[in-house]
């Protein structure tokens, strides 16, 4: 009973917390400039988490050709 009261009142907060934003934002008109700028948020987030593993196999810098993970990267 109390992992289904946690997980409910886990819905209400995360569901209060995120739907008020998406109606406001589906209401309004985000200018063009903007729209053309979230269309690279993909990129620069995958980006973010890969290349420091790819650079930073050992938690140091490594960019010899014996770098696996460079290697792979490229």
């Amino acid at each position: 009973m109390n992992q289904a009261l946690l997980i409910l009142g886990m819905f209400v907060a995360t569901f209060t917390s995120r739907y008020p934003p998406m109606v406001i934002a589906g209401r309004t008109q985000l200018p063009q400039p903007l729209l053309h700028l979230l269309k690279y948020v993909p990129i620069a987030v995958l980006t973010a988490i890969i290349v420091p593993e790819m650079f930073m196999p050992n938690d140091t810098l490594d960019i010899s050709l014996n770098n696996a993970h460079l290697m792979a990267g490229m």
